[in-house]
């Protein structure tokens, strides 16, 4: 696919696709609105009410553009489907934003959270845990995965293991590499040391 812009028509369109799991299932309007409003919430919202999605581009895109261009079929009743060339257009269009979504997630990972990231990956706990010795982890480990030590005051430690978890999730949605893994050990970590942690953190 050349390099373009991408419209309203093709995020709706993804909307569709990802409600019929890629293939021609019909899909009623209400969940096209709401589904497309949940994977662009800047582009689907309400101006001054955010919470609530706005339906009023998904209406245009699919009775106009995306009809026309063969893309999408109305099946009467405010119900729709795609067509072969409309799954093969989600298809190559997702594969596209998913790439354009990943570098920006990755271009917002700062220097200090890379070497956070470096931290943890090569803490204690998380060579216990990719050995599969959760069970020999103590509050220790735990305590140093955070940067915490015994003299830490426990809004500090909060504050740090926010820090960790925003880090981490911003590394898993970019695809680091071992991300994923990191997630499991935070979460496997503030379950089963709350108290080393500080209050709240779990």
């Amino acid at each position: 696919m050349k390099k373009r812009r991408f419209t309203v028509h093709d995020r709706v369109l993804l909307a569709l696709a990802c409600a019929a799991d890629h293939t021609q299932a019909a899909v009623p309007y209400e969940e096209i609105v709401l589904n497309s409003w949940r994977m662009f919430p800047e582009r689907f919202s309400l101006r001054r009410h955010p919470e609530f999605p706005d339906s009023n581009d998904q209406n245009k895109s699919l009775y106009g553009p995306l009809k026309k261009d063969g893309l999408v079929l109305s099946l009467g009743d405010m119900t729709f489907r795609l067509t072969d060339a409309g799954i093969d257009r989600a298809i190559a269009l997702g594969d596209v934003i998913g790439r354009i979504e990943q570098k920006s997630a990755v271009d917002r990972v700062s220097r200090d959270e890379e070497r956070l990231l470096r931290s943890v990956a090569t803490s204690e706990a998380r060579a216990k845990w990719s050995r599969g010795q959760r069970d020999d982890i103590v509050d220790f480990d735990a305590r140093s995965f955070f940067g915490i030590t015994a003299a830490t005051p426990d809004q500090e430690r909060c504050v740090r293991v926010q820090t960790a978890k925003d880090a981490i999730e911003r590394a898993e949605y970019a695809k680091f590499s071992g991300a994923s893994e990191l997630r499991e050990l935070f979460e496997f970590l503030t379950e089963e040391f709350p108290e080393a942690l500080g209050a709240g953190t779990a």
